[in-house]
């Protein structure tokens, strides 16, 4: 009887030391994950879009948004119908950048729109919060309300449509901006 005591104290024991280990390994994994991924953060919110952007993504109206970008921007447009679904892609460009919005129209007086994809690298927009091109990479960070990374390309990701922000940065300065949807 005292050795089936023993017996079970040992298996106990043992199963202790194997979900210890396994709670050590795992966290070692965690933390290898969150080191390889420094230089990027996801979320579901639109807190970097509603940070770095001063418009909102309703109720679109070009004319309305012409104001927050340089008065060299030319604007184009172009309809899309994609078996019977309309949608129209509107380009705001210079010679070097240029920004994109695919609106879709809900009703005739409500329309929403998102980034298809657009490259910034001049002073096409007038960002939020003092962000431009050219900023540095720690006053960058400041301005977006996220800790410091020491990466050439940090990558955001986030909202619904999984919204790709990839900022890139030369010698500590900010020098792009570029913004990819992922296609279907």
């Amino acid at each position: 009887m005292i050795n089936d005591y023993f017996n079970k104290i040992k298996l106990i024991g043992f199963q202790l030391i194997i979900v210890v280990s396994l709670i050590i390994l795992s966290s070692f994994i965690i933390v290898l994950h969150q080191d390889n991924n420094k230089c990027k953060v996801r979320t579901f919110e639109q807190f970097y879009q509603e940070t770095i952007f001063p418009f909102t993504f309703k109720d679109f109206n070009s004319f309305r948004l012409k104001k927050y970008f340089n008065s060299k921007v030319r604007v184009d447009s172009v309809d899309n119908n994609n078996q019977g679904y309309i949608t129209r892609t509107y380009t705001f460009s210079d010679n070097t950048s240029y920004v994109k919005f695919l609106v879709k129209p809900y009703e005739k007086t409500d329309t929403y729109y998102y980034f298809p994809d657009s490259y910034i690298k001049s002073d096409i927009i007038r960002f939020k919060n003092n962000i431009r091109i050219g900023m540095s990479q720690v006053d960058f960070f400041k301005a977006i309300k996220t800790n410091y990374c020491d990466c050439e390309t940090f990558l955001i990701e986030e909202g619904d449509l999984a919204i790709s922000y990839f900022v890139h940065f030369k010698e500590k300065k900010l020098i792009s901006i570029a913004i990819v949807v992922p296609k279907d």
